[in-house]
């Protein structure tokens, strides 16, 4: 597999981001300099996807409108693939307007999200994100965090949220991100997402991954099932765990590693 490096020539065709601590700060706002190295890579050819757990919503308000602001052309914005809800939900620009699409197979039934924002009140720096429609997301309260402490008590409320619902749900699978649990039907995940980006993107044959949590690894792993070549760069702390294929660790965190990245791709 080859590694690409800050400043060397590639010929990645195509770039895979998770979202949230990749092209977000810290503060889940998306980097207006992350969002412009991926509008020039789109300009010169390449397809973007976004791969996330995050909601429809939050791309039509937050990501959208920051790579609208550089006015790209027609061709350019049929680059850009949005892929929400882990892959139950889609967004993709069809003759300049944005074509939506749904997969409710493997959707959480109304009764679960109803036991969990019962149980909400003992998160009280959590949240119950309403805007995602086919699974359960539980999110910090971002304007909570206003200081040291205030941050490590929320992320302990995540990992007791993920551990509570993971027991109650065992038909589901709990999954912890920077700072979200999300509870969804087995088989939902960035692997079915990736595939839902390769339907829509057509032939790729090398491509850019950046991710910053274990389950971005799934996006690796099924490229590599699909035959593509691909680099993954990890912008997350620490050391990535039990990676099954090369990855890189970037020389900053979060949206300042993908800048860097970005920065060193022609």
């Amino acid at each position: 597999m080859r590694t690409a490096t800050t400043g060397g020539f590639d010929m990645y065709d195509a770039f895979f981001f998770d979202c949230d601590g990749v092209i977000t700060n810290k503060r889940a706002q998306v980097d207006s300099q992350v969002i412009f190295e991926a509008y020039r890579h789109a300009h010169s050819g390449r397809k973007i996807a976004f791969v996330t757990g995050r909601s429809l919503d939050w791309f039509s308000k937050n990501l959208i409108p920051a790579i609208e602001r550089f006015n790209p052309t027609p061709e350019e914005k049929r680059r850009f693939f949005f892929i929400g809800e882990y892959g139950n939900r889609w967004l993709s620009f069809s003759g300049g307007t944005l074509a939506h699409g749904s997969d409710d197979s493997l959707a959480v039934p109304e009764k679960v999200r109803t036991a969990v924002r019962n149980e909400m009140h003992r998160f009280p720096y959590l949240s119950f994100d309403e805007t995602k429609e086919s699974f359960i997301s539980i999110e910090v309260r971002h304007e909570r965090l206003v200081s040291p402490q205030a941050e490590r008590e929320a992320q302990r409320q995540i990992d007791e949220a993920r551990g509570a619902f993971a027991a109650k749900f065992p038909q589901l699978v709990a999954i912890r991100t920077l700072y979200a649990v999300d509870v969804m039907g087995k088989g939902v995940g960035k692997a079915a997402a990736t595939r839902r980006a390769l339907e829509l993107m057509g032939s790729v044959s090398q491509a850019l991954v950046i991710g910053d949590s274990e389950i971005d690894l799934e996006m690796g792993e099924e490229l590599r099932r699909k035959g593509i070549e691909f680099d993954f760069y990890y912008v997350g702390e620490g050391q990535i765990p039990r990676p099954s294929f090369p990855v890189k660790k970037a020389p900053g965190l979060y949206a300042e590693g993908t800048l860097e990245v970005l920065r060193g791709v022609r």
